[in-house]
């Protein structure tokens, strides 16, 4: 299914549009350190089977000589655990990045919201999604977003923090318990990632796959809420910095269908939406 179909909607926003782009080069980074690694450990196992005395340590000084990696030993205990919550660093600067963006993107077409910033990590605070939210309300926009995508926001976010920060157990925890109550609703969304949310210490690679996938759900949620607020002839009115009035003027001026051609695809190829002759008119 294409997107468009399951979004109901062509709209979107250019903001929106790069955090996808990222989010899929990030995906597949991941995905090449998960390949990687996953070969790795099938390596050793079939060593193991030739010599059962060889374990993690020693098989990784051999190979990283035969990679020319500096690695004197590898006994970090549980540490797949760390590298895949270290997975969760990626998405979420991406989605951070998406929401200042999105107040940039807001103020051209007329939405003014801001972002204040605040310097705790992990103390209860409004988050920047909730001052988007709370924000976009105050201006008559309501963003609907289930229950169990917030809650896996939070969790997702605050078990980031603790690795990215080196937080303790207690950042997280009550943001776990409290997304278990809707496991059934999550594993029901993302069938193929049964794995997920399985232990609030203990991550894993569906925990990454659904965390990613959970928000660029929210992104397209926050996006096409905002469509049916839009007034095109209003932002015509203004004469959208977006809008090259020196070159448009200056090509088709006297060219009334040209014009309306040249707004129309402006606004079709940043937006995705087919405006009216009128509404197009609004913006010369």
């Amino acid at each position: 299914m294409k997107r468009n179909a399951y979004r109901g909607t062509s709209f979107n926003l250019p903001c929106n549009r790069k955090f996808w782009k990222k989010c899929g080069d990030f995906d597949s980074l991941i995905q090449f350190q998960e390949c990687a690694y996953r070969a790795l450990m099938n390596d050793l196992r079939n060593k193991q089977k030739a010599d059962s005395a060889l374990v993690l340590d020693n098989y990784m000084k051999l190979l990283s000589a035969q990679v020319h990696v500096n690695l004197g030993g590898f006994k970090l205990p549980d540490f797949q655990n760390y590298m895949y919550a270290a997975y969760l660093v990626y998405p979420y600067a991406n989605f951070d990045y998406f929401l200042n963006e999105l107040v940039e993107d807001l103020a051209q077409l007329g939405i003014k919201i801001k972002i204040k910033i605040q310097k705790t990590y992990y103390k209860k605070r409004c988050t920047k999604l909730c001052q988007v939210l709370k924000q976009l309300k105050s201006k008559g926009i309501n963003v609907s977003i289930d229950s169990y995508k917030t809650e896996m926001f939070d969790f997702y976010r605050l078990r980031r923090n603790a690795v990215a920060h080196m937080l303790p157990v207690s950042t997280y925890i009550s943001a776990f318990n409290k997304v278990q109550k809707s496991k059934n609703q999550v594993l029901k969304t993302y069938p193929h990632q049964p794995s997920a949310l399985q232990s609030a210490n203990q991550i894993n690679f569906d925990d990454f796959i659904v965390c990613t996938a959970n928000l660029k759900n929210i992104a397209d949620i926050i996006v096409r809420a905002i469509e049916c607020h839009i007034n095109w002839k209003n932002i015509g009115k203004t004469h959208p910095k977006w809008i090259d009035y020196r070159g448009f003027n200056s090509i088709y001026l006297l060219d009334r269908d040209r014009r309306i051609g040249y707004i129309r695809s402006k606004v079709a190829s940043l937006y995705g939406v087919q405006l009216t002759d009128e509404e197009c008119k609004c913006f010369f």
